[in-house]
């Protein structure tokens, strides 16, 4: 009796790799109300109303963030958002910054949460805590921290606030909450 024995190959077939190409869409515009940021900060804070974008990404694979001011914002006297114009394009606000000498605030601005050994400490003696994309915002009465960026841990640079924003294919990548109050 001859029989033959048949040999299966039992290496799973290689399945085809398929690309779709994200394309650009037109972007929702989700203006910031001024009431919003007044109910959120009253009186608090002065700041000014701005766009932020993303634009490409940074080495670390992380969007790089573009922010459109409008002209003289760090000059304003009173909280202000309003649409402006920017290299002869009409600007929405989706956004402010919170001016910090202007508001009489310190800040710390915390990127990298996982390499602030203070960060624990910071939880517990803030009052008003942001949560970024990244990180945390600290922000405290007074300006009387001295001003310094390392990266890791920025001191009392002006602050972004966006309840959210888009990149090109209209994907959330970023919003900010207020934790703390």
């Amino acid at each position: 009796m001859n029989s033959e024995m048949k040999v299966i190959d039992e290496q799973p077939k290689k399945k085809k790799t398929i690309i779709i190409k994200k394309k650009k869409v037109a972007k929702p515009v989700i203006k910031a109300e001024a009431e919003d940021f007044k109910e959120l900060f009253g009186d608090k804070f002065i700041y000014c109303g701005i766009h932020l974008k993303t634009e490409g990404f940074k080495a670390d694979g992380k969007p790089r963030k573009k922010a459109t001011f409008p002209v003289g914002y760090d000059k304003v006297e009173k909280p202000t958002i309003k649409n402006f114009k920017s290299n002869g394009k009409d600007i929405i606000p989706n956004g402010i910054i919170l001016l910090q000498e202007k508001s009489n605030y310190s800040s710390i601005d915390v990127d990298i949460p996982e390499e602030c050994e203070v960060l624990e400490q910071m939880f517990q003696d803030c009052k008003q805590i942001h949560k970024t994309k990244n990180g945390f915002h600290f922000i405290f009465k007074h300006n009387d921290l001295p001003r310094s960026n390392c990266g890791i841990v920025d001191i009392n640079t002006n602050l972004f606030f966006v309840p959210e924003y888009r990149n090109e294919y209209n994907e959330v990548i970023g919003n900010y909450e207020i934790m703390k109050v």
